[in-house]
């Protein structure tokens, strides 16, 4: 289907915001690296729902305020200094880009060429960021405007550096999925997928379901990587909800946890990892130790992680950890009042040497603090005092 986007001039607008900033002759410039975070400033009713987005530039100590959007999902910082962020299914526009100078800008999006359709951004699987900064890859909700049905899902690419943007009707790929009589539909799911450099590889999670009228009886799930125009299982995973949570990406290696559907009082799962070699690699790491898919170096095949004695590094080829960073009875000594919750806010730089991490205070009433700390254990700092926070992202040294 043809593609029309929103305006011209805004294409324009956005090419001279990429090319534009990144040649800039500013001898001010120095190399930096930047951690970005959303956290509320707001003491107001509903605080919590209101996240907007601050970098905190490690170099200088500066901190800036990026954007007043209400963030719901930032992606890992590229290579070459971009972020993107998401600021929901029912925000015009919803994703906007940050170059490497913090300055944001709305991403251009695709709009139906029949007037009684509509595209609405998915909140599902979140928009993600390939580490060189070249591509951006979200699903869009293809949807009757009159009666709210539903007509598919698609995929969408953004080449920020063509500025193309490719639509793919995934309905055509996921029949191919599953070979189940009682499977008469799928779709993607999951929070999360995994993008390699440019569009070369994509990971993600497709679920089959048995549809009548409007219930479905899920059945299965299996972990697929999209290529070169085809879908290929990579996971078989049988009766089970999956969700992808890393990867180890020098490795082309994906980490799935996998959720015990007729268990869903416990919450019980385990995580296991799958590449084109091997659908259930046997992961030993403790699944409470995991935290998100930016706790994986992209440049390495290592992990940051939470551990009983705080937090380390596991070496992803063995799955043991190689280096202890820091233990919770130091975190006590210099911030003390801080709970030992292994939480999902923990973050790795793309090139393993910095980590960030966010522990909620002890007491419950003064919110949380956001740390950062240097894989050898030196720099470490608070960057963020007592407030609710989101996911943060640190970035490589950008030039």
């Amino acid at each position: 289907m043809k593609i029309i986007l929103l305006k011209l001039f805004v294409i324009l607008a956005f090419a001279i915001f990429l090319y534009g900033c990144s040649e800039s002759t500013n001898t001010n410039s120095s190399p930096k690296r930047l951690v970005y975070y959303y956290y509320s400033d707001s003491s107001a009713i509903g605080w919590d729902n209101y996240f907007v987005l601050y970098s905190y530039n490690l170099n200088t100590g500066d901190t800036k305020k990026v954007t007043n959007n209400t963030i719901v999902h930032t992606t890992g910082v590229a290579q070459n200094g971009n972020i993107v962020f998401d600021c929901g299914m029912f925000t015009e526009p919803g994703c906007w880009l940050v170059n490497s100078s913090g300055v944001a800008m709305p991403m251009p999006m695709p709009v139906s060429t029949i007037p009684s359709f509509q595209y609405i951004l998915a909140m599902a699987p979140e928009i993600q960021l390939s580490n060189d900064g070249s591509t951006a890859v979200f699903f869009l909700i293809y949807e009757n405007s009159n009666d709210g049905s539903v007509a598919g899902t698609r995929l969408v690419y953004f080449n920020f550096l063509t500025m193309n943007c490719t639509m793919i009707d995934l309905s055509n790929y996921l029949k191919f999925v599953f070979n189940d009589s009682a499977i008469n539909y799928c779709d993607v799911s999951g929070h999360y997928m995994v993008l390699k450099n440019g569009n070369s590889k994509l990971w993600f999670v497709v679920s089959g379901f048995n549809k009548n009228g409007n219930n479905y009886n899920f059945i299965a799930s299996r972990v697929c990587e999209f290529s070169n125009n085809r879908i290929y299982n990579i996971s078989r995973v049988e009766n089970s909800s999956l969700e992808i949570i890393g990867a180890d990406l020098p490795n082309e290696r994906i980490f799935v946890s996998k959720l015990n559907p007729n268990d869903t009082l416990n919450h019980s799962y385990y995580i296991f990892a799958a590449d084109n070699n091997n659908d259930s690699i046997p992961v030993n790491i403790p699944s409470e130790n995991f935290s998100n898919p930016e706790q994986f170096a992209k440049e390495k095949s290592e992990m940051a992680g939470w551990t009983d004695n705080g937090i380390a590094i596991y070496d992803l080829n063995t799955m043991t950890v190689s280096q202890d960073v820091i233990s919770w009875s130091r975190i006590d000594s210099l911030y003390p009042g801080l709970t030992h919750e292994k939480n999902s806010r923990l973050s790795f730089s793309p090139d393993g040497e910095y980590i960030t991490f966010a522990l909620p205070s002890a007491d419950g009433i003064y919110g949380t603090d956001l740390l950062i700390i240097k894989r050898d254990g030196t720099e470490f700092k608070r960057i963020l005092h007592g407030t609710a926070i989101g996911i943060p992202v640190i970035s490589d040294v950008i030039q």
